[in-house]
């Protein structure tokens, strides 16, 4: 009795070692096939993700398929490599001639129906405004046009060729007007908040008037404005959540005295939150020699529009 269950263990285990693992990989099935395990190795594959290298794994089960003979089962699988990725190429030296004929043989038949999936897939990007998306479909098509196995079908093909490439025509004129617009509505911001600047900058103008010193500013002309003596700078370092080639821009409004120090700080357009109050802080460390009316030294209001900008790598 005991020597049953020992040579039931043993068979056992045998059989354990023999079966590919559960979510075996395309590495594990390539050693399979290198083995010449070619019944295993398609087991092996029909376990991997179909995201894990899709078109090396279809590649890879029709050489299992041709050297067992299934050359109908391995033209299968060479049809769902082609209508996957149609631009993927097979490399030559890594697979036997035989499925570089039956792969060409295919990619020739299936270009069209391939060609007219990309076609659509543009199309529905195009008609859901999708335009980046729609130019990289519409250009894939065209590639296939120029391709060598399309040459074969190129009269069937010529009236896909010009509906591709007159949608890329028209994707690519609403990519520029879609440009433009942005560029129009940053512009149309910039000026808004110049505007307001202008206008808080005549308001407190107004409200000095009324109760204290006059301050001037470059609306008079009758005024020397001040020339800068020491002006530093905060040291921006962009935050990781800001994109590397990101740049951000604001104003700011400083009253400089009669001694050339800065009396007042006003952010009238906000930069960045943590470099604002750095900004407000060194700036009433800045020195001047101070406006002149009349040999006069005067207050005055400058705006000074600051810019961060990513430093050069």
């Amino acid at each position: 009795m005991r020597r049953a269950k020992s040579i039931a263990g043993a068979a056992l285990a045998v059989l354990v070692w023999t079966l590919p693992a559960a979510g075996a990989d395309l590495a594990t099935a390539r050693a399979l096939y290198a083995s010449a395990s070619y019944e295993e190795a398609l087991t092996a594959l029909a376990s991997v993700a179909d995201n894990d290298s899709p078109e090396q794994t279809h590649q890879l089960r029709a050489l299992c398929l041709l050297a067992l003979g299934r050359t109908e089962d391995a033209e299968q699988a060479v049809v769902q490599l082609v209508m996957r990725n149609p631009a993927y190429r097979i490399e030559q030296a890594d697979v036997s001639p035989k499925l570089v004929t039956l792969f060409h043989d295919v990619r020739r038949r299936q270009l069209p129906e391939a060609a007219r999936a990309v076609y659509a897939r543009g199309k529905t990007h195009y008609d859901a405004k999708r335009w980046s998306d729609a130019r990289a479909e519409f250009t894939a098509l065209l590639s296939l046009m120029a391709d060598p196995d399309a040459a074969a079908q190129a009269a069937a093909l010529a009236d896909l060729k010009q509906l591709g490439e007159g949608f890329l025509k028209l994707t690519d004129g609403e990519i520029a007007s879609e440009a433009r617009r942005a560029a129009d509505a940053a512009a149309a911001e910039t000026a808004k908040a110049e505007s307001a600047a202008r206008a808080a900058a005549e308001a407190a103008q107004k409200a000095a008037l009324a109760t204290g010193p006059v301050v001037y500013s470059s609306d008079n002309p009758d005024v020397v404005p001040p020339v800068e003596i020491r002006r530093v700078m905060p040291r921006w370092v962009p935050p990781t959540r800001s994109p590397a080639t990101a740049s951000h821009s604001g104003l700011l409004v400083i009253v400089i005295d009669e001694t050339g120090a800065v009396a007042e700080t006003n952010i009238v357009k906000p930069i960045w939150p943590a470099y604002d109050q750095a900004l407000r802080d060194i700036a009433r460390t800045w020195r001047y020699r101070p406006a002149t009316r009349a040999g006069q030294p005067v207050r005055y209001r400058q705006v000074l529009e600051i810019v961060l900008r990513p430093a050069n790598p």
